[in-house]
């Protein structure tokens, strides 16, 4: 979103839908349905990317958290950082919880001021142990040239424990939820 530093009617109807609405896609990979979202949230990539690691702020921005703790950290790695990540969530709409150990890694983009990547997936507990709901994320938070502002686009596969006929539904509450909560913060 650097181009938006020069104003076009375009670019500014752009941005303002950006910023008021939370734009989904769908698709499947490899049978994995995945879904894509992007929005603006009023805050730079690093406040941004400092929240979202914060396990202790979870419940600010994800209402569905029952609690999430950090279980080991590793400082820093790749000019970022990585940690597991214990999370236990109530599903949206139809109820149930879902509990992940995650390996999550967050790091610069190449130029330092133009945002992070955020990278999580899912692991076993123990050896033996098999991946109930295996599922992954990828974040981008790109700054907007000129502003206080993120770009944040999210690739997340979907893997619920519900009926495919819902996962679509639970996962859009679930993005615009997020988004909506974000935005709040600011």
């Amino acid at each position: 979103l650097q181009k938006y530093a020069t104003t076009s009617d375009e670019d500014v109807q752009w941005m303002q839908l950006l910023e008021e609405q939370v734009l989904k896609w769908t698709t499947q990979v490899d049978n994995t349905p995945m879904l894509k979202t992007r929005g603006i949230i009023n805050m730079t990539p690093n406040e941004l990317n400092n929240l979202l690691l914060d396990c202790e702020r979870v419940q600010e921005y994800n209402k569905c958290s029952l609690g999430k703790k950090d279980i080991c950290a590793f400082h820093p790695l790749c000019g970022g950082e990585a940690k597991i990540v214990e999370h236990v969530m109530q599903i949206p709409i139809v109820g149930g919880k879902v509990e992940t150990l995650s390996l999550t890694h967050s790091r610069p983009l190449v130029d330092d001021n133009a945002g992070f990547v955020i990278v999580s997936r899912s692991v076993k507990k123990k050896l033996n142990d098999t991946v109930g709901n295996p599922c992954f994320s990828i974040s981008s938070l790109r700054s907007i040239a000129g502003t206080k502002k993120t770009e944040l686009t999210t690739l997340t596969s979907i893997s619920l424990p519900i009926p495919k006929f819902l996962m679509h539904r639970v996962a859009f509450y679930g993005a615009d939820d997020f988004f909506c909560n974000l935005r709040k913060i600011t």
